[in-house]
């Protein structure tokens, strides 16, 4: 079996939140596999102030917040 190269990043396409009447932006992912990409919406949003641009995770504390954040967790755990 050969070793292969996985990398997952996430972010929010804030374009799409100051269009939105929430203001809630859509997470997503790149999964990227031995150079080959493919990018996936994680069907979840969030208010851009409770992202962290930097480390590509979620710094709010509410509740809807942090489950967002256990789901970005879990998604990368795969």
């Amino acid at each position: 079996m050969s070793k292969q190269d996985l990398s997952i990043l996430f972010w929010i396409k804030r374009s799409i939140a100051r269009k939105a009447k929430d203001g809630k932006a859509p997470i997503s992912a790149r999964v990227t596999i031995d150079g080959l990409r493919t990018e996936i919406s994680l069907s979840r949003k969030i208010l851009p102030e409770e992202w962290d641009e930097e480390n590509k995770i979620v710094i709010s504390t509410t509740p809807e917040a942090k489950i967002r954040g256990c789901y970005c967790r879990q998604t990368s755990m795969i």
